[in-house]
């Protein structure tokens, strides 16, 4: 964690003049001058994903100490095996930066650096190998991480990157075969231990060389020993095409001079790869001088504070997809103490407190970072609350932009969190006990802080003599005293900034009366210190420069709310077009040639009053209620359309019948169109009762597709009443038939009787 400085702000003037005489500035830890390949969320999954390379990405927070600490080995890794491109690329991605810190959390990253290694043709992100990044000094730590590589390597022989030579010990019979099947000019033998690196690291160095060819032999393959005559281990041996060979003697059997040697060679050349490079990220001087705020150091900015609480809940606690146990405790203690603690502003003390009662509510459960991320965006819509989503550092800038920022708010954050509480307590204003800030404090910093060096740190710090705390007093002074011992053992390491130099704090000319000097040796008063720390972290002494207004916030909140709604919409528009779209599309449509001239030129809906005479003299005046219902309400939802479509056996797809298949059907479809063209539909209706009884039926009888031919266009309601009629007319008939055939037998009756 980043510290107070007993320093002045500099003059925007020194910075960049600073700035100029350390070379160009960058964007993060890594530039242009790196062998780096710099990644964010628009080149990560380009570069990763069925790559032919493999690919070694330290994901770090420019803000991190470790993380500091740690570039220089990523710096002289990436310059000694340079040459292993294309096969072999490290990257790094800042996670500190906005725009990356989902992706980071997709990748799995937890804490800062990891070291994620991406097999040549990964097909996901989920494929990435965590690497446990080594703690020594730089040199020792490249020849760790540059044996990693290698084992790396080879246990991945299935996807082996495209432009990588083989590692494995070279046989005899591929030495004695080697030149003719092949057309370089030498081959060199490096015979050597099977656990030495060095065959391996050569052979890599020279990937990049042409008309040369490195490999590996064991020492104990005895017939290549036997054959040139090795007399120790390693050796290393160079064969021509014409049959000679030499044992080159070198002062030092050093993977350097074997490699400088072997480019000498005559013939021997680069050869051409593409080679991917970073970007430009370098900030010209007016940039810098613009990024430079004027910052009183006698004073806290809100612009720190209210920066590190987006950070903190916006990007710290994103790493975790799903929030339970240990980790939804922390959150909800840190969370708690903000809102009963945090001197926020209006509309980020609803938010806070809404946000406090949200997690209460769910405190034995678990719960996602989505809906945490709902609550702290405010989605829920609580009235007049709001969280910036600016990064505005004041106090806590540094001369360059990964130095200071989040880690010195977070200590500017829980001292003034500890100063408050005792104000609180003071007065009873709020319900409290000593150590409720510190196991806030210490939780955060135990399950979210990004720095995991740091946090283990902090936690043996804590286990000491945090639980000796019996007063809000003694919290204020414990917290003091444990940043100075943090200053005190980061002083002249690579992550101090050398304008804010870690050094005690407060500064004499800051408390005069907080030091006490004994034979030229200054010790604390601690009475002195505790009334600095309470004067200089009390609300008055906030200052509320470079802070947006709440009200401006507001607005920005409910435009981007506005504008979410109008995306969902949009997105939901396309959806059902596209769903719409689909379905037409699987249509089949029905060639109608042949059938042209049976179709009428004036087709309209069936209508629940009788047809207009003029478009219909000529067809029978006949109302399908079915259809009308559906075709007057065809706005229904898609689900009932395509359930209508599925079901419906009146209204049917059809597929396309060959004249052929035409002649096998014994039907007249002449006369079975002037029937559909009565009932206002056309030839596709009749094709596709026929299909259908075909697709069921196989060898339908004539007489049943006439049957349903004839009923294609009437509802069962239709035909009901259609056969009711036509039962009647026939009983009708019958009756009539009846009463005839007995008067005729009265009459004959009558003409056989002799007359008087």
């Amino acid at each position: 964690m980043a510290k107070k400085s007993d320093c002045g702000s500099p003059s925007p003037l020194l910075v960049l003049l600073l700035a100029l005489a350390a070379g160009p500035a960058t964007a993060g830890l890594y530039g242009q001058s790196d062998d780096v390949v710099l990644l964010d969320t628009s080149t990560v999954h380009a570069h990763l994903l069925n790559s032919n390379s493999a690919w070694f990405v330290e994901l770090y927070a420019s803000w991190c100490g470790h993380c500091i600490n740690f570039a220089p080995t990523w710096k002289a890794l990436a310059q000694d095996i340079k040459d292993w491109r294309p096969a072999v690329y490290l990257a790094a991605m800042d996670c500190a930066e906005p725009e990356n810190v989902q992706t980071c959390s997709g990748l799995g990253v937890t804490g800062f650096p990891t070291v994620q290694y991406y097999k040549a043709f990964a097909q996901s992100t989920r494929e990435g190998r965590r690497i446990l990044a080594p703690h020594g000094d730089v040199q020792d730590n490249v020849r760790i991480l540059r044996h990693m590589i290698i084992n790396y390597l080879e246990k991945n022989e299935d996807t082996w990157p495209s432009a990588c030579p083989p590692l494995e010990p070279a046989s005899a019979t591929e030495v004695q075969e080697f030149f003719g099947n092949n057309i370089e000019q030498y081959l060199a033998l490096i015979f050597e231990d099977n656990e030495s690196y060095l065959g391996r690291e050569v052979t890599m160095d020279m990937l990049q060389y042409e008309n040369i060819v490195v490999r590996r032999v064991l020492g104990s393959n005895q017939e290549l020993v036997r054959q040139y005559q090795v007399k120790s281990l390693p050796s290393l041996y160079v064969l021509s095409r014409n049959g000679s060979f030499s044992n080159i003697l070198l002062s030092r059997n050093e993977r350097s001079l074997y490699t400088s040697f072997l480019q000498t060679l005559p013939g021997v050349v680069q050869g051409l790869f593409t080679i991917i490079g970073p970007p430009n990220t370098d900030m010209n001087p007016e940039q810098l001088s613009d990024m430079w705020k004027h910052a009183d150091k006698n004073k806290v900015y809100m612009a720190d504070l209210e920066s590190g609480l987006h950070y903190s809940l916006r990007v710290e606690v994103s790493k975790f997809s799903t929030l339970a146990g240990d980790k939804l405790t922390a959150l909800r203690k840190y969370v708690t103490v903000l809102a009963k603690f945090f001197p926020a502003r209006p509309y980020l003390k609803n938010l806070l407190q809404s946000l406090d009662n949200w997690l209460r509510s769910r405190a034995n459960t678990q719960i996602s970072y989505s809906d945490f991320r709902n609550m702290v965006d405010n989605n829920e819509q609580v009235p007049d609350a709001v969280l910036t989503s600016d990064v505005t550092w004041v106090g806590c800038q540094g001369s360059k932009s990964w130095l200071r920022g989040f880690p010195c708010s977070v200590w500017t954050l829980f001292h003034v969190l500890t100063v408050q509480a005792a104000y609180n307590d003071q007065y009873q204003l709020k319900e409290t006990y000593p150590l409720e800030v510190l196991d806030a404090l210490r939780g955060y910093v135990q399950h979210f802080f990004g720095c995991a060096e740091c946090a283990v740190h902090f936690e043996n710090m804590a286990k000491e003599t945090m639980t000796l705390v019996s007063s809000m007093n003694e919290a204020i002074l414990w917290l003091w005293s444990r940043h100075n011992q943090v200053n005190y053992r980061l002083a002249g390491a690579p992550s101090e900034d050398p304008q804010f130099p870690k050094r005690q704090w407060p500064s004499f000319d800051m408390c005069p009366t907080c030091r006490n000097m004994v034979r030229r040796r200054s010790t604390w008063i601690e009475g002195s210190i505790l009334d600095f720390l309470k004067a200089h972290f009390c609300l008055q002494n906030i200052a509320t420069d470079y802070l947006v207004p709440e009200v401006e916030l507001l607005e920005r909140q409910r435009r981007a709310r506005r504008q979410r709604r109008k995306k969902r919409e949009t997105s939901k528009e396309r959806n059902t077009k596209e769903e719409k779209d689909t379905l037409e599309n699987n249509r089949v449509e029905i060639p109608t040639h042949g059938l042209e001239s049976h179709r009428p030129s004036n087709i309209q809906k069936p209508s629940i009053i009788w047809m207009s005479s003029r478009i219909n003299d000529q067809y029978e005046d006949i109302v399908d209620l079915d259809s009308f219902v559906e075709q007057q309400y065809e706005s229904k939802t898609l689900k009932d359309l395509t359930r209508r479509r599925k079901h419906k056996t009146g209204r049917r797809e059809t597929l396309v019948f060959t004249m052929e298949e035409d002649q096998q059907l014994d039907l007249d479809y002449a006369v079975a169109q002037e029937s559909l063209q009565k009932k206002g539909m056309d030839s596709r209706y009749l094709i596709g009762v026929l299909l259908e009884e075909v697709g069921k039926d196989g060898d339908t009888p004539a007489r049943r597709r006439w049957f349903r031919l004839l009923g294609v266009g009437f509802s069962h309601l239709d035909i009901s009443l259609c056969v009711i009629l036509y039962f009647l007319s026939i009983m009708c008939l019958f009756g009539m038939y009846m009463y005839f055939s007995m008067k005729m037998r009265c009459r004959k009756g009558r003409a056989g009787f002799p007359k008087l």
